[in-house]
């Protein structure tokens, strides 16, 4: 069976490992700033990537955990340098080669929903500060 790492090459893989982190980055900078709860339910992800519910989520996260726990971050993490707005044609230009509209949905709502527990896990919600 073919992994989903091998169904890209190298440059359309990198591109693709920054979306995880623009997604989490856009919900987390709301606010101007992650704080230790958005970090932590990152790390979660990033530590157990099973919890995504998308195969190629979880080979993403799967490997931006492991080379972040090697010291060998991603381009780009701290910075908006690549946000979704400036990702989206080319992810969807890989994804669209490789999967049908129902497998890119999937996706798609995976992202959203890793996105939207990294916003739930912040401090500044329910009147914490």
């Amino acid at each position: 069976m073919v992994s989903e790492r091998d169904r890209f090459s190298s440059e359309e893989w990198d591109l693709l490992m920054r979306v995880p982190l623009a997604a989490v980055a856009l919900v987390a900078s709301v606010d101007g700033r992650l704080d230790p709860g958005e970090r932590a339910a990152i790390t979660r992800y990033l530590d157990n990537s099973k919890q995504a519910s998308n195969p190629l989520l979880q080979a993403l996260l799967s490997e931006l955990g492991a080379r972040m726990r090697a010291g060998v971050g991603p381009k780009g993490l701290a910075d908006r340098e690549h946000d979704l707005r400036d990702l989206a044609p080319h992810v969807r230009g890989c994804l669209g080669r490789r999967y049908d509209q129902q497998e890119r949905n999937d996706f798609c709502r995976s992202l959203v929903d890793v996105a939207e527990d990294v916003g739930r896990a912040s401090e500044k919600r329910f009147g914490k500060r």
